[in-house]
């Protein structure tokens, strides 16, 4: 089992997930991990690279050739470099030194880090993921990136800002609430538990 901190990056407010992962998960099995324990939707692209796709730069593997990426095998039609998330584990690709990228949304660019904090033996009936907490909720879908989720949250926080209610009413049609109950810091780990349960038991074959 591979405890693995996932966090968003170059995100002022804090978004992280601690999660307890079995390392024998394919790239596509972990795509559906991440997007339950983030709280995103599964409505956009999505790839794993095993070098920070902003600077490049590798953490452990100078003896290899360029940076890898994994992805579904449908976006190879437009990138022939593309390798098959399909046909690779967690385990092979991320380990303590070597850090993992996972990118959602082409559009906006949702960046995630995967580092690996610990690797322990893993019972025989053991659930194959488990959140163990985190911090912030996930930020809402088709916001603009990072920048544009957190200009969102300057105007919530702000009502006498011009674009106070254009906002405030967006919020509200997002998540079926009231703007003035969307807390940015709530994280629930029970929730994102519940749903791991539902999709990947604690033995046999991965959830599909």
């Amino acid at each position: 089992m591979l405890c693995v901190r996932v966090g968003l990056v170059g995100s002022r407010v804090e978004v992280w997930r601690l999660v307890e992962i079995d390392a024998s998960l394919l790239l596509d099995r972990v795509h559906a991990v991440l997007q339950v324990v983030m709280g995103w939707e599964d409505t956009h692209l999505h790839a794993f690279a095993d070098a920070d796709p902003d600077t490049g730069v590798r953490s452990g593997l100078s003896g290899l050739s360029g940076p890898r990426r994994w992805g579904p095998g449908f976006l190879r039609e437009d990138d022939e470099d593309l390798l098959l998330e399909e046909n690779i584990t967690l385990g092979v690709v991320l380990s303590v030194d070597r850090p993992l990228f996972y990118e959602y949304d082409f559009g906006d660019q949702w960046l995630h880090r995967l580092d690996v904090i610990e690797i322990r033996s893993a019972g025989p009936a053991e659930r194959r993921v488990v959140v163990v907490r985190g911090a912030g909720r996930c930020p809402l879908e088709d916001r603009g990136g990072v920048d544009g989720y957190e200009q969102l949250l300057m105007v919530l926080a702000d009502p006498a800002h011009e674009e106070h209610g254009e906002y405030a009413e967006w919020v509200a049609a997002m998540t079926g609430q009231p703007a003035s109950q969307f807390n940015p810091a709530l994280f629930n780990p029970d929730v994102a538990n519940r749903l791991l349960r539902e999709r990947f038991p604690a033995s046999g074959p991965a959830a599909q």
